[in-house]
């Protein structure tokens, strides 16, 4: 697909305003191959994208085996989020689905999340963002666990596997930094970490 690719939903939508919800319990991806096009956003390997308001739950969710890859917001388990969604994940595990990225946002369990409260969870595989920064956007947002977040709050996570790439690259999560174009509006967000771990290297082509 080009964009909101995801194995099990493409794109989580909510009429107007209404604060819905959506809980994926134990759900498992195995030897999927999960594309998006060269140029499209929110790419999952559970879930394409979730629309504004809507509180996403994944819980004992895996991922196994084959591979996941796109442009922008790239995640082992979703994509990304739109603003005012809330998303939650607990006991989730990217057993060994690499996860690639050609620009913004890549992370080995979510791409990005506007708001992130996540607890007991593990990426194994490795997770490679976007490294050309020669366009007009910013290449940024690379993690283990999380590409990009607004508010994050990660309890007694650990990623386990490599991650590259350009600017805003963690073991845990990439950014917080919220941009798209490179003399756009800078938002940065917050994030809290307790007992957390990363146990693998971490490559960043351009330090800031």
């Amino acid at each position: 697909g080009h964009s909101f690719v995801g194995a099990l939903v493409g794109a989580v939508v909510t009429a107007g305003n209404a604060r819905d919800e959506s809980y994926f319990y134990k759900c498992k991806l195995n030897d999927c191959t999960i594309t998006g096009a060269d140029g499209g956003l929110s790419v999952g390997g559970l879930v394409g994208m979730v629309d504004q308001y809507v509180d996403v739950l994944f819980v004992g969710c895996s991922t196994e085996n084959g591979s996941c890859s796109g442009a922008y917001n790239v995640g082992g388990l979703l994509g990304g989020t739109n603003r005012y969604s809330r998303t939650f994940v607990s006991d989730c595990v990217n057993e060994s689905t690499p996860i690639t990225g050609k620009l913004n946002c890549v992370g080995g369990l979510i791409g990005v999340a506007d708001s992130l409260s996540m607890s007991v969870c593990l990426n194994k595989a490795e997770v490679n963002g976007g490294t050309d920064a020669s366009g007009d956007f910013i290449v940024t947002g690379t993690g283990g666990l999380a590409g990009g977040s607004g508010t994050a709050c990660l309890l007694a996570c650990k990623n386990e596997a490599s991650v590259k790439g350009h600017w805003g690259v963690g073991g845990l999560i990439g950014s917080s930094r919220i941009a798209t174009e490179k003399d756009g509006q800078t938002v940065f967000g917050n994030a809290y970490f307790q007992e957390c771990i990363n146990s693998a290297d971490v490559f960043g082509d351009e330090a800031g």
